[in-house]
């Protein structure tokens, strides 16, 4: 009873609005903080003396704070971190993501501009091989596409399998971003030299059944002749598809 009574009178002690000591890990209140973007709090914890680098643990993976911000789409909090030496090219070991990785998989177009304008590398890659472009390509991003290619993202980086943005923007049936590639430097005829070597966009596009983007590759110039390692002409592959219509593009484009 004597305790209760005494811990009552040390509560009634404690100012209006004092904040109890957290005494969770600094990994789990970075985390905290920046899914609540709350800019102070990241503050206060690099003011205790945290480092901006805290490893925030996922089972065997991490992440860096300054990943998350770029994930979660949290510009404020990227700039505090990055001003108080966030490494901006930091690598996560699961899956290989940096924070321009991650800004651009979630499509944060001023958090990628701010990471490269702090040295953001442009041909980092994960470990799937694919570098922030083929990431913007892949998932059909014009205005992140457009950003990176006028930061000089090389157009015809491959990533594992040796597909191009260019092949990646055919996949997703994406033509702006067709056409943006072609425009900042993407060679149309670039053929694969991993996976079906020989293959063009245009074949893929074949292969893929997109008629539009076959239609998109001819107006840019792609070869209507170019042949798979096997020999395949777009024009075969299109009509062992029964795809009349791009039997008729290829023709008109010149196809033999």
């Amino acid at each position: 009873m004597k305790r209760a009574v005494l811990a009552a009178l040390l509560l009634c002690l404690v100012p209006a609005g004092a904040a109890a000591a957290d005494d969770r890990p600094a990994s789990t209140r970075f985390a905290v903080a920046i899914e609540r973007g709350d800019v102070e709090a990241i503050k206060a914890l690099l003011d205790e003396g945290n480092k901006p680098d805290t490893h925030i643990d996922y089972g065997e993976n991490w992440i860096t704070p300054l990943m998350k911000a770029a994930w979660d789409g949290e510009k404020e909090i990227a700039e505090v971190l990055l001003a108080a030496g966030a490494d901006v090219n930091a690598q996560a070991p699961g899956w290989g993501e940096t924070a321009l990785g991650q800004a651009v998989s979630r499509d944060h177009v001023e958090i990628a501009r701010l990471l490269i304008d702090k040295g953001a590398k442009l041909e980092s890659r994960n470990k799937q091989g694919f570098t922030p472009l083929i990431q913007a390509a892949a998932a059909g991003k014009l205005e992140m596409v457009k950003l990176l290619l006028d930061r000089k993202a090389n157009p015809n980086a491959e990533d594992d399998v040796g597909f191009t943005p260019l092949k990646y923007a055919v996949a997703a049936g994406s033509e702006p971003v067709a056409r943006a590639l072609v425009a900042g430097g993407a060679k149309v005829d670039k053929p694969g030299t991993k996976y079906n070597k020989g293959e063009t966009a245009l074949h893929m596009a074949i292969t893929q059944g997109k008629p539009e983007m076959v239609k998109v590759l001819l107006e840019l110039k792609a070869n209507p002749n170019a042949r798979l390692a096997n020999g395949d002409t777009p024009l075969k592959l299109a009509r062992n598809g029964d795809q009349e219509d791009v039997v008729k593009m290829l023709k008109a484009a010149g196809a033999k």
